[in-house]
């Protein structure tokens, strides 16, 4: 199977743009985020891994935004201390893979 990424161009002033919105409104798409992956989560994420689970999505977002910035390509994104505490506390308490999986992506989602 033959697979092409599909790649487009962003204008370099409205990615720019893009960028630092982000960043500016960080604390509030992180509290959002959040807020959507707790509502779809539930009980799921007990309550001593909220403060985690915020520090994570705010360390997911803020690196999305500096990548974005300068223009760099999101495969070069690399897990910060925030992302990294967060998976292990995960594993520590055996949350499998799959949930940490389907958390990101609905943070993603609640993000876009």
């Amino acid at each position: 199977m033959v697979t092409q990424s599909h790649r487009f161009h962003i204008d370099t002033g409205v990615r720019r743009n893009i960028a630092e919105s982000v960043l500016r409104h960080l604390n509030v798409l992180t509290d959002h985020a959040v807020h959507d992956l707790l509502s779809e989560l539930g009980a799921e994420v007990p309550p001593p891994l909220h403060r985690l689970l915020h520090a994570s999505v705010r360390s997911n977002i803020r690196i999305f935004g500096e990548l974005l910035q300068t223009g760099e390509s999101m495969d070069r994104a690399k897990p910060s201390r925030a992302i990294a505490q967060f998976t292990r506390v995960l594993a520590q308490n055996r949350v499998p893979l799959h949930r940490l999986i389907f958390m990101y992506h609905c943070a993603h989602n609640s993000l876009e």
